[in-house]
């Protein structure tokens, strides 16, 4: 109920340009803030500085190739083999509304400022777009997807007092498009 109450009160006063609006707004940002960052001995406080270091130590954390010490002939183990030519086809249109009316609706929106709920209820005026763009991503048609491949990436304290980028944990806010096709049932093509 408290949950519900908090809600109830964030839709009436959360947009509006209350002092509620700006309390929480406020506290928000100083809680998030990072003042300086600290990575290999030296403290940055430029915001610049800030961001060309955070930006640099995660693109080298999470860009790494992963080498493949072993490989496995899964075709030694005579395991029977299943029909899977339903992976390949074309999305369907129902399937695309399975999919949006199986997203979480109370999820944190992305870049895109859209969550499952946004989906849910303009059903009808957005599908013929959606079904689009799932068609596109099918047939690896990325001619203009440069703006879904963006994210905004929020830094967590895995620590009370965190002394270095370690002690952070990047949480990455993607596209409510690229969460649904993630989740869709055969999102895998026969090439991959």
């Amino acid at each position: 109920m408290a949950r519900q109450r908090a809600r109830i009160r964030g839709l009436r006063e959360g947009d509006a340009c209350t002092k509620y609006f700006h309390l929480q707004a406020c506290h928000r940002r100083r809680k998030n803030y990072l003042f300086a960052v600290t990575h290999n001995g030296q403290t940055f406080s430029e915001e610049e500085a800030k961001a060309d270091i955070v930006f640099s130590y995660y693109n080298d954390l999470l860009s790494s190739a992963f080498v493949r010490q072993h490989r496995i002939d899964l075709s030694q183990l005579q395991i029977p083999q299943l029909d899977l030519s339903e992976l390949v086809a074309p999305f369907l249109l129902e399937e695309v509304a399975q999919i949006v009316h199986e997203s979480p609706t109370d999820t944190v929106p992305g870049p895109d400022g859209f969550n499952g709920a946004f989906f849910w209820a303009a059903w009808e005026v957005v599908s013929p777009d959606v079904v689009r763009v799932f068609h596109a991503l099918w047939e690896i048609d990325f001619r203009s997807f440069h703006s879904l491949n963006g994210a905004i990436m929020v830094l967590l304290h895995k620590t009370v007092a965190p002394t270095g980028l370690r002690d952070y944990r990047p949480i990455s806010l993607i596209h409510s498009i690229g969460k649904m096709f993630a989740n869709s049932p055969h999102h895998v093509k026969n090439d991959f």
